[in-house]
């Protein structure tokens, strides 16, 4: 009974998510786009014209790579998972993450977050009690911080990415 109600809340939390994701990224309402909001004036010159080449729902929050190479997060916040400092709850429209550049694919885990570079750079944030940001330590990351590797062909970077409940895996 557990693992279908996990199972159910799992997914019910993606399709809010994918379904949030295109309310404010394809169609934005117009209420949303007013002048009026400082909040959705930054929205505005953030996201409108800048196609999104990647997209990720975790437990509560949704990654965005757009294809300029920036990245914004938006959800829940309670571990860190936006990458957007200890400050923020929550938030409800996509928030840019410094620190962050020329990212190719996001991922995001239960709770924590994943960003590769173009460079295949690795970058981990959010809960990391079992160790799944891979930085040498099993503290919460509030803000972005570039993941310490051991891979196989040293030089060559990660290709691929993946996040799961309180793991990560790369390629």
């Amino acid at each position: 009974l557990y693992y279908s109600t996990l199972s159910t809340s799992i997914t019910s939390s993606i399709c809010f998510s994918i379904f949030f994701f295109f309310l404010m990224i394809r169609r934005p309402p117009r209420s949303t786009l007013s002048s009026s909001s400082a909040a959705s004036d930054v929205y505005k010159r953030q996201l409108v014209g800048c196609p999104i080449v990647d997209l990720s729902c975790g437990g509560s929050h949704t990654l965005l790579a757009s294809s300029l190479g920036d990245t914004y997060s938006m959800g829940l916040n309670d571990t860190g998972q936006l990458g957007l400092g200890f400050d923020q709850t929550t938030c409800n429209l996509p928030q840019g993450i410094t620190g962050l550049s020329n990212i190719k694919k996001v991922r995001g885990g239960w709770k924590h977050s994943l960003a590769l570079s173009r460079d295949g750079i690795l970058y981990a944030w959010g809960h990391g009690l079992c160790g799944q940001l891979g930085v040498g330590h099993a503290n919460d990351l509030w803000d972005p911080e570039e993941a310490v590797l051991f891979l196989p062909n040293p030089g060559q970077g990660v290709i691929g990415i993946d996040a799961g409940w309180e793991h990560s895996a790369l390629w």
